[in-house]
């Protein structure tokens, strides 16, 4: 006979919110990295005089700047650059 057991409700909110944070914190690094690259491309069509390029790269580089506040996507970056 086995027993079947109900996890605790805590325990599942618990979980519920550890995820949320990993996966954001997952997004943000993914982001950061999309933008640093994004970054590379469009200072290469720069160099390429591809202004067109550039700026449709920079549209890009903009919306996924755009998901995080100020600060904490500047320090990020920041310590990218360093």
């Amino acid at each position: 006979m086995t027993l079947q057991t109900k996890p605790a409700l805590h325990r599942v909110h618990d979980l519920d919110s550890e995820m949320a944070a990993y996966y954001a914190r997952k997004e943000f690094k993914d982001d950061i990295s999309a933008y640093l690259q994004l970054r590379e491309l469009q200072l290469d069509a720069q160099e390429d005089e591809d202004y067109y390029l550039a700026k449709s790269i920079g549209r890009s580089m903009r919306d996924i700047r755009e998901k995080y506040e100020c600060e904490k996507w500047d320090k990020q970056i920041s310590l990218q650059d360093n």
